[in-house]
């Protein structure tokens, strides 16, 4: 699945300066972390302390990853109200996703570019100084990268279904909907994969992410919502959402996207959120990132 996708961000090269970076596991919390302060490389450099062996990690999508930060010229952590630390126990991993829309000086797009999942890096970022600027500190990252998910779906394509809309997809990997003309809705649910991919089996209680769009089956043939905007959904199957959409995505692989006809009995009804009419006749296009 993760082999068709190109590299969104720059991956960081080795260097002595990482290399110097030791860490040790402690009996809990985050690792012990030890390198000579005042470590200033010219560039950034990242170091493979364990090499994983799950997917990729290629840049502008979502990941899971347990962090530890150091400030470079005293060799000291960072306190938790940095937003650089987390316990490495697995009850407060980060869960975002990565990219370098802004170009910050330390970039976990970059130095998790290349790595797979289950890996454990260090990394080592110059940063010059806000206030001083002929002056530059630095800033020691340990990384644990636990997940890594698809940015949209990717698989094989399947043939489209009569009667309901067809998936159509931007280069991106954003999809649309194209509504066969002249069609009244069904009143019964319908449904069809467009990809088919080669993850694992959606099942109930599965913890998962999940692009999607939906639109209302109307004359103008309305998009209400989507989260391709903003971050994919987090959900856990068979709970928090309409039962069609449970439907749709249940017994599903991971790299998947379906593409799932509501009728109201299985949608809303007449009691719908604010944006929706009542007993409106539902299609989600939905992509199915990973679970973890």
């Amino acid at each position: 699945m993760f082999d068709s996708l190109t590299r969104k961000c720059n991956p960081i090269a080795d260097g002595k300066d990482a290399q110097s970076i030791k860490v040790k596991d402690a009996a809990k919390g985050a690792p012990e972390v030890t390198f000579e302060a005042g470590i200033l490389p010219k560039s950034a450099q990242v170091h493979i302390l364990k090499q994983g062996d799950g997917p990729t990690f290629t840049g502008d999508q979502m990941a899971e990853f347990e962090i530890e930060a150091l400030d470079g010229p005293t060799a000291k952590p960072f306190d938790a109200s940095s937003g650089l630390v987390t316990n490495f126990d697995g009850t407060n991993t980060f869960v975002s996703v990565l990219n370098n829309s802004q170009k910050p000086s330390v970039s976990l797009c970059d130095a998790l570019t290349g790595i797979r999942a289950g890996s454990r890096i260090a990394a080592v970022f110059p940063i010059k100084s806000a206030t001083k600027p002929a002056t530059s500190n630095s800033v020691v990252l340990v990384v644990d990268l636990k997940t890594v998910f698809l940015p949209h779906a990717t698989g094989s394509n399947q043939p489209a279904a009569s009667g309901i809309p067809f998936a159509v997809r931007v280069d991106s990997g954003e999809p649309g909907l194209t509504f066969p003309s002249n069609t009244p809705a069904p009143s019964e649910f319908k449904q069809y994969t467009s990809i088919k991919g080669a993850g694992e089996v959606l099942k109930t209680g599965d913890h998962i992410k999940v692009h999607y769009k939906l639109y209302s089956w109307d004359a103008a043939h309305t998009m209400i919502q989507s989260s391709w905007a903003s971050e994919p959904l987090d959900m856990t199957v068979g709970t928090g959402t309409i039962q069609g959409f449970t439907k749709a995505i249940l017994g599903q692989t991971v790299g998947s996207q379906v593409v799932a006809v509501i009728p109201p009995k299985l949608g809303y009804g007449d009691n719908p959120p604010q944006g929706i009419a009542a007993n409106a006749t539902l299609v989600f296009v939905i992509d199915i990132l990973g679970k973890y």
